[in-house]
């Protein structure tokens, strides 16, 4: 694949694929239709043709055709390769146990949940990426148009032009004029951050849980995702050693994947209760004490879904809370370096003149 087709995949990747909000709501329909007593293929089939996004909708029509030539319902849904593990395994679920209908709404109700987190998040960066967008277009524009009249300006009365004007001009400009290199290059150094970081997982989920401001709502968002989805997996019947492993695939945190893997492990080999199992394995605390005492009040109740249920519900408000609170103070951290660039030109942009002005306004008085 050259560099231009994977260029174009990963545009396609980015702007093509169905999001969460487009699975919630076939999730949220197929619900409904199974309800009313319609076949689960010919329900995907009809919702098919009712999908915006054109590839979520081809995808949904080959897992029709699929299962009717005969696939079965897990081949045909991770053929598809839209689907996470996590979906796939509650659907084989629902399929062997009959009750479809409680499984598509259970899902249908975490992936609004994830969603809802997401737009959040979403809005509160959004604020961060305008200033942040605002505040480089100005610059791009003082270096490309109002630079070079200061500069001529600076020659023309035999003036001394800044270090850091000159500088500016020289490593910027370039920029500029050949933008479309710029983008490549940028383009170039996107993949080959993306490729080190998915190497080095480890590593970035572990910096990742020491960022300030971020490092709560990132590990409250690790532990609702681990909460809701043990408490869906084990309300819908499914033993606690798969729900697990499946977990283990959707938590976006590395330590706490493999964390999760090794609790699987304790369970399987050791016979350890669930909460004996996350304590054993939570040398590095991805794992909250409160969620810790929840299951633990679970597995003596032996209502460790419903105790999970409750801690999602938490987790949930405080991201909400957290998120309008440090919302403000993320724009501020963006806004400040790109005003104090702007007011550091500007100064030295405008200096020389007003020094240029005191000495025509002294020699005026010597005369």
């Amino acid at each position: 694949m050259t560099l231009f087709s994977k260029f174009k995949q990963t545009l396609a990747g980015l702007y093509l694929q169905p999001d969460i909000t487009d699975k919630f709501i076939f999730f949220d329909q197929l619900e409904g239709f199974l309800s009313c007593g319609i076949n689960f293929i010919d329900a995907i089939e009809q919702l098919s043709e009712y999908q915006e996004n054109k590839i979520f909708r081809k995808k949904l029509k080959t897992i029709a055709v699929n299962m009717r030539g005969g696939m079965s319902l897990h081949e045909a849904f991770a053929g598809a390769k839209v689907f996470s593990d996590e979906i796939i395994a509650m659907l084989d679920l629902g399929n062997n146990s009959g009750d479809m209908v409680k499984i598509c709404n259970g899902i249908s109700t975490r992936l609004f949940t994830k969603a809802e987190i997401q737009g959040k998040v979403n809005n509160a960066l959004f604020p961060v990426a305008i200033t942040f967008i605002l505040g480089i277009s100005g610059f791009f524009a003082y270096v490309k148009y109002g630079l070079p009249i200061f500069l001529k300006i600076f020659a023309g009365n035999g003036m001394k032009v800044p270090v850091l004007l000159s500088m500016t001009q020289t490593l910027v400009l370039p920029v500029i004029n050949y933008w479309y290199i710029s983008l490549f290059v940028i383009f170039v150094l996107y993949q080959l951050l993306h490729k080190w970081v998915s190497s080095n997982r480890v590593t970035v989920d572990r910096w990742r849980m020491k960022i300030p401001l971020y490092k709560k709502i990132y590990m409250w968002q690790c532990q609702e995702t681990f909460a809701s989805n043990l408490s869906l997996m084990l309300s819908n019947g499914m033993v606690v050693i798969k729900a697990l492993s499946l977990i283990a695939h959707t938590v976006d945190n590395h330590v706490m994947k493999a964390a999760i893997k090794k609790t699987a492990e304790d369970i399987s080999n050791l016979g350890l209760d669930l909460d004996q199992a996350i304590a054993r394995n939570n040398s590095e605390n991805v794992f909250d004490g409160i969620l810790i005492q929840q299951i633990k009040s679970g597995v003596k109740t032996g209502q460790v879904d419903r105790t999970m249920k409750s801690a999602a519900k938490t987790y949930k408000t405080s991201i909400d809370r957290r998120i309008d609170r440090i919302g403000t103070y993320i724009t501020l951290i963006a806004a400040v370096p790109v005003l104090m660039l702007v007011l550091l030109l500007m100064y030295y942009t405008y200096y020389p003149s007003f020094e240029l002005i005191r000495n025509a306004t002294n020699q005026a008085t010597h005369f």
